[in-house]
């Protein structure tokens, strides 16, 4: 993960190196030519409707998971307390206080990647699926660019093996639960 606490890079003349750009990505033009080629992407982005407000992408995901969530009214009581619950386990103490901006695919492969001691597949994917939801909502709302939690690679769902009782242990087992004895077992399957 990006530290988000790193100072900020400074060129030789001690001044900051960095400038907002479309897509927040950062960079200060050093020449003339320079600056006429940022300031023509920057012409470009809005011409092709892929302009980003930079100031718009400042608000951390944690501030902007609370507005999605918010926003979820055509949810279930229920669905609306399982996002909550996944955002307040697996995403705000990952990426609460960065940026929109600074959201990474690389970082979001990485987060989706962690060992499997951590969470299970299943679980991986929920959070996935949630954190995806709330940068869609950032892309609509004209945030980010694009989203870049889109084609991660999520961790395969391992099925146990399917155990199944034999027609003894059926017998058994209805004996033990004070079933009718005038029952067959195949009859018991098939209830």
């Amino acid at each position: 993960m990006p530290d988000v606490h790193a100072p900020p890079r400074q060129n030789r003349s001690g001044g900051p190196t960095t400038a907002p750009r479309p897509g927040g990505v950062a960079t200060r033009p050093s020449s003339a030519i320079d600056a006429e080629r940022f300031l023509a992407n920057i012409e470009s982005a809005k011409n092709t409707s892929s302009f980003v407000d930079p100031g718009l992408s400042k608000i951390t995901l944690g501030e902007w998971a609370e507005i999605w969530l918010a926003r979820q009214a055509h949810l279930k009581e229920s669905s609306r307390k399982r996002y909550a619950g996944i955002l307040r386990e697996h995403i705000i103490p990952v990426w609460g206080k960065l940026p929109l901006a600074n959201v990474s695919h690389a970082d979001v492969q990485a987060w989706v990647t962690q060992p499997a001691a951590r969470r299970s597949a299943a679980t991986t994917k929920k959070a996935h699926r949630v954190l995806s939801l709330i940068l869609d909502l950032a892309v609509r709302d004209g945030r980010l660019p694009r989203n870049v939690a889109q084609k991660i690679n999520l961790p395969r769902t391992v099925w146990a093996e399917q155990r199944y009782l034999t027609i003894e242990q059926v017998e058994h087992l209805a004996n033990e639960c004070g079933y009718p004895t005038t029952f067959s077992a195949s009859l018991l399957c098939r209830a």
